[in-house]
């Protein structure tokens, strides 16, 4: 049996049992979670990082190479590699949202919103096929104690303190 001072992959907690439980739950959810959309992003041909991008154009909008690079915490030189590779496989097109012709940003083609929705199905019926299983009164704790965490987390991200990485 699992310590409750010792997430699944063994990594030391410290502080009440009870925030200790919590947090090694969560991280457990957000494995799962990541090895999800991992293996959603190989079934299309795309490293993860590509996923995130694409998903963050979806998101906000138009990006430019350094705006990407800055949410995905990578460098520049990363972030315009992993642009190239998505426009070359038609993923993705180089516009000018401003107007601006020195202003670039990327938007995406349709064979990506049509990827990024079958996702968002796939995603929807992963989760609900866990969720059934637990019992309806459990499920809304579970949404309000997720929607108050996420709304304390909001905002709190540390910034990235390196810039590296690959595509």
């Amino acid at each position: 049996m699992r310590s409750l001072v010792e997430g699944r992959h063994g990594s030391p907690r410290v502080g009440r049992p009870d925030v200790e439980a919590g947090a090694a739950a969560l991280e457990d959810l957000i494995s799962e979670t990541m090895l999800f959309f991992h293996a959603a992003a190989r079934r299309h041909g795309l490293t993860l990082i590509q996923f995130v991008a694409l998903r963050l154009v979806q998101v906000k909008g138009p990006l430019a190479p350094s705006e990407l690079a800055d949410r995905l915490g990578i460098s520049r030189p990363a972030a315009t590699s992993s642009i190239n590779i998505l426009e070359a496989g038609g993923w993705v097109v180089r516009t000018h949202p401003t107007g601006d012709r020195r202003r670039l940003g990327t938007s995406l083609t349709s064979r990506s919103r049509r990827a990024l929705r079958t996702l968002a199905s796939e995603r929807r019926r992963y989760l609900q096929r866990g969720l059934d299983r637990i019992a309806a009164r459990e499920r809304r704790e579970f949404g309000r104690i997720t929607s108050l965490l996420v709304e304390q987390l909001r905002g709190s991200r540390p910034a990235a303190e390196t810039r590296g990485g690959s595509t």
